[in-house]
């Protein structure tokens, strides 16, 4: 039917451009990236994951993203860093202690690390990470996550965020990327497109729950 096809061809359009952003945003941010030395004090550093290879090993992007922390953890840029991640049901591992191991691995103090384990999206590593973030009184966060993915975390962080809580003042990307394969390159971008819709669709959804009275967001994941 005609409507089918249209509404098929405006999707496969509205992907395409998401491509192009976050494709444009992943460019801009890695030719931004600011030095650890440029870098203002912060209280706490917050490092989201991504996910574990078959053998159950971080993956590239996660490992990249830890790697990106610890250096500028051993630049003074903060002295402590949130890894956020929660259970990966594949191998019933959790991914921040995957994160604070292999960081601990790097010779970083036991000290140095809170850890985030229940989130099982980028959604979730934002609210939970702000809610540890608020707890501990924490003023000033430095973000740091691959660069194609640091526009959509940084949206939901301000989402998530209170007037009262921390805030965001810089957002430095990782580069997992550069040691992916251009198929899995092409497939972790897709995914990332993907990926708006379905948050806008939640918080949409967290919105209309809000809305009704119920309050929380139980029933958003």
């Amino acid at each position: 039917m005609i409507w089918v096809r249209r509404l098929l061809w405006l999707f496969a359009a509205g992907i395409g451009l998401l491509l192009a952003f976050i494709t444009a945003a992943g460019v801009y941010f890695s030719a931004t990236a600011p030095s650890p030395k440029t870098l203002e004090q912060a209280d706490a550093i917050i490092v989201l994951s991504a996910g574990l290879d078959r053998d159950g090993a971080l993956d590239i992007f996660s490992s990249a993203r830890v790697e990106k922390a610890v250096t500028l953890y051993q630049a003074g840029v903060a002295p402590r860093l949130l890894m956020s991640g929660g259970l990966n049901k594949r191998t019933g591992k959790v991914l921040s202690i995957e994160m604070l191991a292999h960081a601990k691995a790097q010779g970083l103090p036991g000290s140095a690390f809170f850890i985030e384990g229940r989130s099982l999206s980028t959604f979730e590593n934002t609210r939970f990470s702000l809610e540890i973030a608020h707890a501990a009184g924490w003023n000033r966060l430095v973000l740091v996550t691959d660069g194609f993915h640091l526009m959509r975390a940084w949206a939901l962080f301000e989402y998530w965020r209170r007037a009262d809580d921390a805030k965001i003042i810089a957002l430095v990307p990782a580069d997992g990327l550069s040691a992916a394969g251009p198929f899995r390159s092409v497939l972790v971008l897709l995914r990332e497109a993907l990926a708006y819709p379905f948050n806008i669709a939640k918080l949409l959804g967290h919105q209309l729950q809000r809305g009704s009275g119920l309050g929380g967001d139980r029933l958003i994941r």
